[in-house]
């Protein structure tokens, strides 16, 4: 296995990996706002036991909007992975086809966060000794 297809396969299986992690992520947010909603829901029954029509109606739109709300939590986190999983790929086939440019930028930008990380502990010693 030449050096290029072994960074490849590296990276795609990184892509793929991180793809799978975001996907797990949209997922429990989803199952986390589907809890959510049958708590309210459950409340909502509840409340409609106790509470006049006109309560019961108004609980009826909370419903609603929970749902509502649940279902763009999911389609977002969705979309959101998607999204990411495009970035991904985009950035496994640039990696691939400029192995080298792609290792200059990786190199500059660990340089430059860890400049910043520098500069920002810097800052705080510098508070702390005030």
């Amino acid at each position: 296995m030449n050096h290029d297809s072994n960074i490849a396969k590296q990276t795609h299986d990184t892509v793929d990996k991180y793809a799978s992690r975001i996907g797990n992520s949209a997922e429990r947010a989803a199952d986390t706002a589907q809890d959510a909603l049958s708590a309210v829901s459950d409340k909502v029954e509840s409340v409609r036991d106790q509470i006049k029509p006109t309560v019961s109606r108004m609980a009826d739109r909370v419903d609603a909007m929970a749902q509502s709300a649940a279902d763009g939590v999911r389609d977002t986190s969705r979309r959101a992975g998607r999204a990411m999983t495009g970035y991904a790929h985009a950035c496994e086939s640039y990696v691939v086809e400029q192995p080298m440019k792609a290792i200059a930028i990786a190199a500059a930008s660990g340089a430059a966060i860890t400049m910043l990380v520098m500069l920002s502990r810097g800052r705080s010693a510098h508070r702390a000794s005030r």
